[in-house]
């Protein structure tokens, strides 16, 4: 039972911070399109995009969760 909660809390934080790197992604494109500021935004974007990425499950991780695959 414990380590079902632990994977729904590791999931839940999973799209929490995919959530948060494309809210940072959109407000970078606000900033970038919005302002004079397009240095700030491109770079604000390119944060959001490496945050929504590194959030990804990777495939390893799903597999031990599951164990449907070999280490």
């Amino acid at each position: 039972m414990g380590n079902n909660i632990l994977a729904e809390n590791k999931m839940i934080a999973s799209l929490l911070g995919i959530l948060g790197g494309f809210i940072l992604l959109m407000l970078g494109l606000i900033v970038g399109i919005h302002s004079a500021h397009i240095v700030v935004g491109v770079l604000v974007m390119f944060a959001g995009l490496v945050s929504m990425l590194y959030f990804l499950p990777h495939y390893n991780e799903w597999t031990l969760d599951h164990g449907t695959g070999i280490v």
